[in-house]
C-alpha cells in the first residue's frame, strides 16, 4: 500500500461518524380497528406490558396519534412492517408511521 493510500485512509479514520438515529414508531388513530387489536399488537410486537398497552391505545383514541416505541432505523421499519402485516392480515386499516428523531 502507497504512502497515499496510508494518508488517505487516516484521514477517513479520524473524521468521527455521525451516531445512529433513531426513529419512532407512530401509530394512528382510525375509525375501524378495534382498541383490542391495537393493544394487542403493542403488547406483541412493541413488547409493552397490557396495562402499558392499554394506557398507549387510549392516547391513540383520544390523541389521534401515539409513540408505539423508539428505534434504530432497521428495527422500527421491522416493526412497522410487522404491525402492517398483521393489520392487513386482519383487514383493519391501521396506520403506522416512522419518525426520525433528530
Amino acid at each position: 500500500m502507497s504512502n497515499t493510500a496510508l494518508r488517505a485512509n487516516k484521514s477517513v479514520v479520524s473524521n468521527k461518524a455521525k451516531p445512529p438515529t433513531n426513529f419512532a414508531v407512530i401509530m394512528k388513530n382510525d375509525d375501524y380497528t378495534p382498541a383490542t387489536f391495537v393493544t394487542q399488537i403493542l403488547i406483541d410486537i412493541f413488547g409493552l406490558s397490557p396495562t402499558r398497552a392499554e394506557i398507549l391505545t387510549e392516547t391513540i383514541h383520544t390523541g389521534g396519534i401515539g409513540v408505539a416505541g423508539v428505534y434504530r432505523l432497521e428495527i422500527a421499519e421491522q416493526k412497522a412492517y410487522e404491525t402492517l402485516i398483521i393489520s392487513g392480515e386482519n383487514e383493519y386499516p391501521l396506520q403506522v408511521i416512522l419518525d426520525e428523531i433528530a
